[in-house]
């Protein structure tokens, strides 16, 4: 292991852009932190400090300027912009206590664990409203 520059000591998630490997993404006490050389530098996003202290960071599949952070006891943000702004995206969660997510990748249905409230699907990119997954 090597430890990458310019991050500081505590990163509770770390996404990597799908399209562009060298793009990541890590949750920090500040906020959401980007690296576009693999890791060499970084850089805090503007505005991240919704996100601050993610329990998961994911980057979209379909479209990696779209991020979506997971925090406990906050709920759901995303990114349209590749982390310059965040909106919550709660609407239908029965827990904030957003811990995990994950996405399908033919449908790009996106998941979310939480704590208490279970797993939440959010089927459409531009939906705001998170429902139960079907069976």
């Amino acid at each position: 292991w090597t430890r990458s520059a310019g991050l500081p000591d505590c990163a509770s998630a770390v996404a990597m852009d799908p399209r562009s490997p060298r793009t990541l993404y890590a949750a920090t006490f500040s906020g959401v932190a980007k690296t576009t050389d693999a890791g060499s530098t970084w850089a805090q996003a503007p505005a991240s400090s919704a996100a601050r202290q993610a329990a998961a960071l994911l980057v979209d599949r379909r479209d990696s300027s779209v991020i979506y952070a997971a925090v406990e006891r906050v709920g759901v943000f995303r990114s349209n912009d590749a982390g310059q702004t965040w909106t919550t995206i709660n609407t239908g969660l029965a827990s904030l206590s957003a811990v995990s997510l994950t996405q399908d990748a033919r449908s790009g249905t996106l998941y979310v664990g939480t704590i208490g409230g279970g797993t939440f699907a959010l089927f459409a990119r531009e939906s705001t409203r998170v429902v139960p997954p079907r069976p």
